[in-house]
């Protein structure tokens, strides 16, 4: 029984960790006006989430946002986060485009007999302002 409490926090431990973290990279140069097709989207917290297509109407790419989170048990979806949602209004946005989503591998972690893999989620987001 101790050890199957030992190995559990063992592998807890050595999840990587629910923290996620957000940087928004205002956009330079001419402005990027575009009217989308649609798509799917979730709304969380007032900002729109696209996660395929884009928003069927006017808007202007104002930044992105590059999310960096783990993957283990305790980590949230991108779409419809609210650290996300918060940063995006922070800086006057209305809605996101999801784009490049990939995994970045930073090694093993070893728990016993286990080998317990390290990896982050790396997103990059397009943050929008819808236009009338």
């Amino acid at each position: 029984m101790v050890r199957k409490v030992v190995l559990i926090a063992l592998a807890l431990a050595a999840a990587p960790p629910a923290f996620a973290k957000q940087k928004f990279l205002a956009f330079e140069g001419d402005e990027q006006i575009a009217r989308g097709t649609g798509g799917t989207r979730v709304t969380k917290d007032g900002v729109d989430f696209w996660t395929t297509g884009t928003p069927a109407r006017r808007y202007k790419v104002i930044g992105v946002i590059n999310d960096k989170r783990g993957d283990g048990w305790f980590s949230r979806e991108v779409a419809g986060s609210p650290a996300i949602a918060k940063l995006v209004k922070k800086n006057g946005g209305d809605a996101v485009i999801m784009g490049e989503a990939r995994e970045q591998n930073n090694g093993y972690v070893f728990a016993g007999n286990a080998a317990i893999a390290v990896r982050k989620n790396l997103t990059q987001m397009l943050v929008v302002k819808y236009l009338e």
